[in-house]
């Protein structure tokens, strides 16, 4: 199997690409029907990714090909995983961390790259000890 090898498809429901990856293959939809442009194939707006499996795994904006903006990732089950919020395709600003049973695992603040937590909370629920 190839591996981060994209394939974009544009419908009439709007613009798809699946990739392949060592995790199996992933579809982002971009339901804006927004195509890339001839001269520069930087995707922008809305994108929800799903798994083979059909659950979706996260939803956020691109901007010239890069995360931009709030992102929300899923688990398997349809718990939410994360909220970040993301500039130029890197985590910068608020995030909230859920566990897999959807209790708060973590929230804070990404800065320059480092996440900085300002409450923490065990898989019960109960608050812990900010490191």
């Amino acid at each position: 199997m190839m591996t981060n090898s994209p394939i974009g498809i544009l419908t009439p429901h709007g613009t798809f690409v699946a990739t392949y990856s060592q995790t199996g293959l992933s579809r982002l939809e971009f339901p804006e029907k927004v195509a890339p442009p001839k001269k520069d194939p930087a995707l922008t707006g809305l994108a929800k990714r799903w798994s083979v499996d059909g659950w979706k795994q996260a939803e956020g904006n691109y901007r010239n090909g890069l995360q931009d903006g709030r992102w929300k990732m899923w688990w398997d089950n349809g718990l939410l995983r994360s909220a970040v919020f993301m500039k130029s395709g890197n985590a910068e600003g608020a995030a909230k961390y859920w566990y897999k049973n959807g209790q708060f695992e973590k929230e804070g603040n990404w800065i320059k790259g480092k996440f900085v937590a300002t409450a923490k909370w065990n898989e019960a629920g109960e608050s812990i000890p900010v490191e």
